[in-house]
C-alpha cells in the first residue's frame, strides 16, 4: 500500500500561505536540502522530519523497474459522481 500527497503542498511557502500570501515558490520535485538550516527550521520546525517530493516516475516507475507488478489502482475519492 502506498499513499501520495498532492504536490501543491510543496510548491507554496506554508508560513506565507497562512498569512494569505499564495504564490508559487519552489520547483518540483521538492528537495529541502537546498535550504540553509535556519530556513529549514522556519519551514519545518525543530521536531519535524524533512519532507521530499518525488515524481510518479520515481515512485511507481522505480518499483516497476525492480519487478513490482501493478494489477489494480484504487482512489479513495470518487470525483464527478
Amino acid at each position: 500500500m502506498a499513499g501520495f500527497m498532492n504536490p501543491d503542498v510543496y510548491v507554496f511557502d506554508l508560513a506565507d500561505s497562512e498569512m494569505g500570501v499564495i504564490e508559487l515558490r519552489y520547483p518540483l520535485p521538492f528537495d529541502p536540502t537546498q535550504f540553509s538550516e535556519a530556513e529549514r527550521l522556519r519551514m519545518f520546525g525543530a521536531d519535524s522530519p524533512l519532507e521530499f517530493s518525488h515524481t510518479l516516475d520515481d515512485l511507481i516507475g522505480g518499483q516497476l523497474d525492480v519487478g513490482f507488478l501493478l494489477t489494480a489502482l484504487y482512489s479513495d475519492k470518487q470525483y464527478g459522481r
